[in-house]
């Protein structure tokens, strides 16, 4: 439910404070806002929710029948693939994924998914992976690896099998799309967190930013900072 807090004597048109908290991604979702009144703020957070949960069943590495992992389970049989048609969304952030992949030599890589499997793998029985494990596991990672044809909004995969993963990115495009959606619903001062992960869009009321804390894993060592619309990954924070 939401939450209003704020000088009791503010005219009834002023905006409020609303908080609203609802676990997605494996992760508690929370989105702090300003509305003038319940009605609007409740609908306004359950369409970013909503999408929230739309985006999910498309960017997911976790959930196997999400479109990414669909795209990625179709390299098992042959690579390299035939032109594979995927969503605007999923397009959008592999092709921002690939940029980044380009500029940072290869530092950035979603196809690095088959490693992030093994290592899981790995953590859960408490033993390391056989060597031959890891290297089939690389043999399926790089990029290059990864084509996309903008003209068919489509994508090849180029080894078998691969693994797409994007969790170095999709909760930063979720929280840019659940932003857009607060926007559409006339909501222009919002801070949203996803685990840590933290959109600002405009200030709260009489204010120039939004003020957090950042737990920086030090015994009363926090660091506070000011943002506007901006985003910042942390580890832990509080508005």
């Amino acid at each position: 439910g939401a939450q209003a807090t704020g000088d009791s004597q503010a005219a009834a048109s002023s905006p409020q404070r609303y908080e609203f908290e609802a676990p997605k991604l494996g992760t508690l979702f929370r989105i702090v806002l300003f509305a003038d009144d319940p009605s609007a703020a409740e609908s306004a957070a359950a369409a970013a929710f909503l999408r929230i949960d739309e985006l999910n069943g498309i960017l997911s590495d976790y959930d196997e029948n999400s479109e990414l992992s669909r795209l990625s389970a179709q390299s098992k049989s042959a690579a390299p693939t035939t032109p594979i048609p995927v969503s605007k969304e999923l397009f959008t952030v592999l092709e921002c994924a690939q940029s980044i992949a380009r500029e940072s030599g290869g530092a950035f890589d979603i196809t690095v998914g088959p490693m992030v499997q093994l290592w899981r793998r790995a953590m859960r029985q408490e033993r390391l992976p056989d060597p031959s494990q890891v290297q089939s596991s690389a043999s399926a990672i790089g990029f290059d690896k990864l084509q996309l044809h903008p003209e068919g909004r489509s994508v090849s995969l180029h080894a078998s099998p691969m693994r797409l993963d994007l969790g170095g990115i999709a909760k930063g495009f979720i929280l840019d799309e659940s932003n857009a959606v607060l926007v559409a619903h006339g909501i222009t001062s919002a801070l949203l967190d996803g685990g840590g992960d933290l959109l600002a869009s405009g200030p709260p009321p009489g204010q120039s930013a939004w003020k957090v804390e950042v737990d920086t894993g030090a015994v009363q060592d926090r660091v506070r900072l000011a943002l506007v619309h901006a985003g910042l990954g942390t580890p832990t924070s509080s508005p």
